[in-house]
């Protein structure tokens, strides 16, 4: 009738009404939503009215027809197996819940109705929308890098026609871009034996094909990447302290290798190299080396050679050779015990002189070549020797000079032998005899006696004291001597006796009585 109404309606189920809002006369035929089991059939439908002077227009259309059938505007049904991907760096494929990504431009995919439209949303504000293609199945890719940090996707469905589904969470991440600090190798380890281990310098050579590469500079939980010449050899992963240890599981080949390290961060960022670790791998042995010569140097001036299997009483002996490689370390070994070391010179010799004595007894000298690598050398031939540090005890003694211990007047004028014996000699001792100042010496014979001829019977009547000194020096065939002084008294006696008395026997004077003379004869 033209006349505004304000206020809620009465209908039956199935009747429709026409309804104006605002002021510009336009009406549209709305059917109200009635329960078609409700008696009354009616609904309540607030209307709205129009502000003054402004025109607007709205229609519901919903009918509930008398047949009984109910028509609604459906909910689009939820996508399915949705799932985020990461395409960059090593590590790829399909994140968890929680994980963390370098991808800044992750794909959201899954499934759903062909021809519905994917919302996504992240952090709860829509990035982007996606088709759902005649497969089911549907992709989506940001447009624009996702910032480094926390994301939570949401995704919703809309069949054309359909309101939206309601939203489906599906994974919460992190975007990680920054790469890990570079790694440092702190050390590489000889650990061939582990109760010994020995660091290598870098260019250094080691015969451990197998050491123990280690460092730190990186996060817990990365993981480094170890790399041989340019090649990766394996991976540790860093502990909670920020360490890292690693150990090949195949021998390094002999030569040279730069180890380097890289880094990688649980997102896939990747450091970039480390400096450079340079080592030489060696297990070749050296060469036996040989021992030329042993030396029994307690007179350095007058050093004498040790046969094989000879006596020494040097119980420091010097002890050389040859054979190895200049900078090689020599073991020197006494009946199985390592008693010290020497270093080959550039010209591949070496030379050793026990700090501690050898004990008295056969000793078999054996070396053992160590090269810088750590590799040892076969056993050198055994070189046997006897110390034998036992002091000589000799004695001297004399026979009587000149017949009776008497040098007489006709013996002052001749050359005299003076002899005698020894004992703890060996033949070939010296016996040294002086005499008036003079020295005149001999040789211990195998007999053990010894004997010096043309001694001037002048120098014993000249010596004042009318006493020989004898100077034997005894020795065995190790060297041990002994120097042993003895004397030997005589009497020098050079006056001719004074002419006797005489007369001549009364019963032999003839002749003339008292004349002493006689004619017998």
């Amino acid at each position: 009738d033209g006349e505004g109404y304000a206020g809620p309606l009465l209908m039956l189920d199935g009747e429709s009404a026409p309804i104006a809002l605002g002021g510009d006369g336009v009406a549209y035929n709305a059917a109200l939503v009635g329960d078609s089991d409700d008696a009354f059939g009616f609904a309540l439908w607030p209307l709205l009215a129009g502000l003054a002077g402004v025109g607007a227009a709205a229609a519901i259309i919903h009918n509930n027809r008398d047949d009984g059938h109910k028509s609604t505007t459906k909910t689009s049904p939820a996508p399915t197996n949705a799932k985020v991907t990461d395409h960059v760096g090593p590590i790829q494929g399909d994140l968890a819940n929680g994980a963390v990504t370098d991808d800044p431009r992750p794909s959201i995919s899954g499934e759903g109705v062909p021809g519905a439209i994917i919302h996504i949303a992240d952090n709860g504000v829509e990035i982007g929308t996606t088709t759902v293609g005649p497969d089911g199945k549907w992709e989506f890719v940001p447009t624009s890098d996702l910032s480094d940090g926390g994301h939570s996707i949401d995704i919703t469905q809309n069949v054309p026609g359909e309101n939206p589904s309601a939203p489906v969470h599906v994974i919460d991440f992190d975007v990680d871009t920054i790469p890990p600090a570079v790694p440092v190798i702190g050390d590489i380890t000889n650990d061939l034996d582990p109760a010994h281990p020995i660091h290598v310098e870098p260019n250094a050579p080691t015969n451990d094909n197998t050491p123990v590469i280690s460092g730190g500079g990186a996060e817990p939980g990365d993981t480094i990447h170890v790399i041989d010449n340019g090649t990766e050899i394996g991976t540790a992963v860093v502990d909670p302290n920020g360490n890292w240890s690693f150990t090949p599981d195949s021998p390094l080949a002999d030569g040279e290798h730069d180890i380097t390290v890289v880094a990688e961060d649980p997102a896939g960022n990747s450091s970039e190299p480390s400096a450079p670790y340079p080592i030489v791998i060696d297990t070749v042995p050296p060469a036996v080396p040989a021992i030329s010569d042993i030396i029994n140097d307690l007179d350095p001036s007058n050093p004498v050679h040790v046969e094989p299997n000879a006596p020494t009483n040097d119980n420091t002996p010097v002890i050389s050779g040859g054979g190895a490689e200049p900078g090689d370390t020599i073991h020197v070994i006494d009946n199985g015990t390592e008693i010290g070391t020497a270093v080959v010179d550039p010209s591949g010799n070496w030379s050793f002189t026990p700090d501690s004595p050898l004990a008295d007894g056969e000793h078999d000298i054996t070396v053992v070549a160590e090269d810088p690598a750590g590799n040892t050398s076969e056993p050198s031939a055994p070189y046997p020797i006897v110390i034998d540090t036992t002091p000589v005890v000799g004695g001297l003694t004399f026979d009587v000079v000149a017949g009776d211990d008497i040098v007489n007047a006709a013996e002052a004028a001749a050359m005299l032998t003076i002899s005698g014996g020894s004992t703890g000699a060996r033949a070939g001792d010296v016996v040294t005899l002086i005499i008036n100042g003079n020295h005149y010496s001999t040789t211990v014979g195998a007999d053990g006696r010894w004997s010096i001829a043309n001694v001037p019977g002048s120098d014993l009547v000249a010596d004042t004291a009318h006493r020989i000194e004898g100077v034997l020096v005894a020795t065995d065939a190790a060297g041990n001597r002994d120097v042993v002084v003895a004397y030997h008294l005589y009497d020098v006696d050079t006056q001719a006796p004074a002419a006797p008395d005489a007369w001549l026997d009364p019963d032999s004077d003839t002749g003339v009585k008292g004349d002493d003379i006689t004619s017998e004869t």
